[in-house]
């Protein structure tokens, strides 16, 4: 199977008191779609931030493909666009 370049992001949100994973377009949450949401008590210590992120990334790679057809082969770390950054929302 060819491996196909990756048209979604993982965007990770702080929404009250939830840590909410969503496989979203480039530059915007408009059709976003949610993936896995933590409690943020849960994941405070940095071991289970870590082991939650791992997750969140594999799940990630799991609804791209399936939205594709096809695996992806690209993953951007990047900060979120400004008009996101609102602190918890």
């Amino acid at each position: 199977m060819t491996n196909t370049v990756n048209p979604f992001r993982l965007a990770m949100r702080v929404e009250g008191e939830w840590w909410n994973a969503y496989m979203a377009p480039p530059e915007t949450m408009e059709g976003a779609t949610l993936l896995a949401t933590v409690r943020m008590t849960l994941v405070a210590e940095k071991d289970a931030k870590d082991v939650y992120l791992a997750t969140v990334r594999d799940l990630f790679f799991r609804a791209a493909e399936a939205a594709l057809g096809a695996p992806i082969d690209s993953f951007e770390t990047r900060e979120a666009p400004e008009h996101e950054k609102a602190g918890r929302a």
